[in-house]
């Protein structure tokens, strides 16, 4: 690269270009929602990661990841009589399964990023609760 300007000799202004850094949902945000919510909303939002990096063809991964987790976990937790605790545990495998793992392998561990807001997915995974919680008080419960 060309000096633009010849006349200072100790201008090197011109070698450093401002980095473009992607805005991603952190992976702690990608944590909080998997365990919270489901590995299916973590895929989502990974997902959502991987579009704006580029990467759309391991998004199909990604989201079977998510999806087998939580067949498993469900086929697990149905079997098993008494399963509180073990509810709590497979959100936090889930959880570390994706904000760790999957994240490290197709995000990459050291990658340089800007931190997502993550309002909208927030305001949406309330609304999908919510939902949840009516149809679960008004349809399902005997009157």
């Amino acid at each position: 690269m060309n000096n633009p300007n010849p006349d200072v000799l100790d201008d090197v202004s011109y070698l450093s270009t401002p980095e473009v850094k992607p805005e991603l949902y952190s992976y702690q945000a990608i944590y909080g929602f998997t365990f919270f919510f489901s590995t299916i909303f973590g895929g989502i939002l990974l997902s959502m990661n991987l579009k704006r990096m580029g990467k759309e063809k391991d998004i199909p991964t990604v989201m079977a990841i998510s999806i087998g987790y939580l067949v498993v976990s469900a086929v697990i937790l149905n079997l098993i009589p008494s399963n509180r605790g073990l509810s709590f545990l497979t959100n936090l495998g889930g959880s570390y399964l994706l904000s760790r793992y999957v994240w490290n392998k197709y995000i990459g561990k050291d990658i340089v990023y800007s931190k997502r807001k993550i309002w909208i997915p927030l305001f949406i995974g309330l609304v999908i609760l919510a939902l949840i919680i009516a149809v679960t008080i008004f349809v399902l419960t005997p009157h």
